[in-house]
């Protein structure tokens, strides 16, 4: 059995509102931090990045802001999944935050 890399494609989320938007990245964002006990061991990156989150006490919406610049500037990876085009945004935002997940 072949399981998805992702179902939701970065043109399928450009079509999405506001709210929705803020409101899919903080399910993806909950999944990233339960990754971990799914894989039955300690992953450094959902940790760092928690803190990252964290320490900017981002919301949804900024969330979502963050992830559509990330879009505006990598037009080229909208038929990539969402889950990484929005690993690798908030990724970038923690770097230039200097809390780099990586």
């Amino acid at each position: 059995m072949n399981v998805a890399p992702g179902f939701i494609k970065g043109n399928d989320y450009l079509q999405f509102s506001g709210d929705l938007k803020a409101i899919y990245l903080l399910g993806l964002y909950d999944g990233m931090m339960f990754a971990p006990i799914l894989a039955v061991r300690n992953l450094t990156r959902p940790n760092r990045l928690s803190e990252c989150i964290a320490h900017m006490h981002a919301t949804g919406t900024q969330l979502a802001a963050i992830v559509d610049q990330y879009m505006t500037a990598h037009p080229e990876q909208w038929g990539y999944e969402m889950n990484g085009i929005a690993f690798r945004a908030m990724g970038g935002a923690c770097d230039k935050t200097k809390q780099p997940i990586d």
